[in-house]
C-alpha cells in the first residue's frame, strides 16, 4: 500500500458564505491527518427565484512531495476496470462508490472514474450504481442490495455478490475484482438518491443511526476503515441540482425544494460534517467551490438539471483527479479554483 507524506504546505484562511450558513471546505486527508489546499472564497446567498453563483475563487497552495520507498501493485482484469499501465502511477488503486454520477457514461468509457484514470493512469474499480443511496432504510447494517450497505456486505464477506447484486449491472464483474488491500483510495459519492427518495438527513438525538443519510456515511467511513486502514478515503457531496419536474418538485432547486428533511443543500452540508468529523477528505460539488455548477450553469454541466453531462463529468473528474493526488501528497504547484466550463476543456495530460 502507497504511503506518502507531505513535506509542507503553506495553509491560506477559508472564508464561505451561504444561505445556510455552511462552510464549504477543502481540507484532504489522508488517515487522520489534514493537508489543506485552502482558498479565499465567497459564496452568494441562493434564492431559487432570483441568483445563486460562487464569486471568483483564488487558491494558492504549495505541496512539496517526497517519494515512497514501497508502491504497491495493482492487479485487474482488462474487462472489470480502467487500468493504464504506462503511466508512472501504474501501482494506484482507487475504489469508487456512488450513483449514476459515478455510473452514467461508462458506455463508451466517459465516465468519471475513466476520465479520473486518464489523468492519473493506475487501476480504478468504478462500483457505481445508478439509483442508489448511502442510508439503509432498515435502520440495521445488514443489506442484500447495490446500495452502499451491500457493498459494504460484500466486501466483509457477509453475502456473496450474487445476493446483492443483479447480473445486469456493470459492477456485479468489476467488484469481483477488487483486493481490499490493493486499494489505495476510497471514493464516496451518494446523497442526490437519500434526498429524492425521502430517506432522512440525521436525526439530532442519534447521529449513526443507519436509517438516515448522515448515519449511512458514517457508518460506511468506519466500515472502509476497519476492512482497509490504510487506504484514504474522500467523501464527495451531492452535486447542485435544479428540479424541473422531480417527484413533484417543479421548477425549483436545491437550495429551496424539501422532500421532508431539508433541502439538497443541508444533505450536502451533513456530506461535509461527516467527512470533517470522520478526518476524510471532502470535496465540494455542491456550492460552486471547486467547479462553477450553479443556478446560472446548470444547463451547461447537465442533461436534466441532475445528471452531469460529458463535459459535466470531465471537469468533476479533473478536480476528483487533483484531490486524490492531494490526498496522497503527490500533487504539483497550486489550483486557482473554481474551475469555469466555458474555460474549461479536458486535458489529460494536465499537470495535476
Amino acid at each position: 500500500m502507497r504511503k506518502k507524506t507531505i513535506a509542507s504546505f503553506l495553509c491560506i484562511a477559508l472564508s464561505v458564505t451561504t444561505l445556510l450558513g455552511c462552510t464549504s471546505g477543502n481540507s484532504v486527508t489522508k488517515g487522520n491527518e489534514y493537508v489543506d489546499e485552502n482558498s479565499s472564497i465567497t459564496v452568494s446567498s441562493v434564492e431559487a427565484s432570483s441568483s445563486d453563483s460562487a464569486d471568483e475563487a483564488s487558491t494558492e497552495a504549495s505541496i512539496a512531495t517526497e517519494e515512497s520507498s514501497a508502491a504497491s501493485e495493482a492487479t485487474s482484469s482488462e474487462d472489470s476496470a480502467s487500468t493504464d499501465t504506462s503511466s508512472d502511477s501504474d501501482d494506484l488503486v482507487v475504489v469508487y462508490l456512488g450513483d449514476s454520477q459515478m455510473d452514467n457514461g461508462r458506455e463508451d468509457n466517459s465516465d468519471i472514474p475513466s476520465y479520473v484514470q486518464q489523468i492519473l493512469g493506475g487501476t480504478h474499480y468504478n462500483l457505481g450504481v445508478g439509483g442508489t443511496v448511502a442510508t439503509n432504510i432498515a435502520g440495521n447494517d445488514n443489506s442484500q442490495d447495490a446500495n452502499l450497505f451491500g457493498f459494504l456486505s460484500i466486501f466483509e464477506g457477509r453475502y456473496t455478490v450474487d445476493e446483492c447484486l443483479s447480473t445486469d449491472y456493470a459492477a456485479y464483474d468489476i467488484v469481483q475484482n477488487v483486493n481490499l488491500q490493493d486499494v489505495d483510495v476510497f471514493v464516496l459519492a451518494y446523497g442526490i438518491n437519500d434526498f429524492l427518495a425521502k430517506m432522512p438527513r440525521a436525526y439530532d438525538y442519534d447521529n449513526s443511526n443507519y436509517a438516515t443519510y448522515r448515519g449511512g456515511l458514517t457508518y460506511g467511513i468506519d466500515k472502509l476503515r476497519m476492512l482497509c486502514p490504510n487506504a484514504a478515503i474522500i467523501v464527495c457531496s451531492p452535486t447542485y441540482c435544479y428540479f424541473y419536474d422531480v417527484v413533484g418538485i417543479v421548477n425549483s432547486d436545491g437550495n429551496m425544494a424539501d422532500l421532508g428533511y431539508g433541502p439538497l443543500a443541508e444533505y450536502a452540508s451533513t456530506c461535509e460534517q461527516v467527512a470533517e468529523e470522520k478526518g476524510c477528505t471532502y470535496l465540494d460539488t455542491y456550492y460552486g467551490t471547486r467547479f462553477d455548477l450553479s443556478i446560472y450553469t446548470f444547463d451547461k454541466y447537465t442533461t436534466d438539471g441532475i445528471h452531469l453531462n460529458n463535459t459535466g463529468r470531465q471537469i468533476y473528474a479533473t478536480v476528483l483527479a487533483r484531490y486524490i493526488k492531494l490526498t496522497l501528497g503527490t500533487a504539483q504547484g497550486s489550483w486557482e479554483y473554481p474551475l469555469t466550463i466555458d474555460n474549461f476543456e479536458f486535458d489529460p495530460d494536465i499537470d495535476i
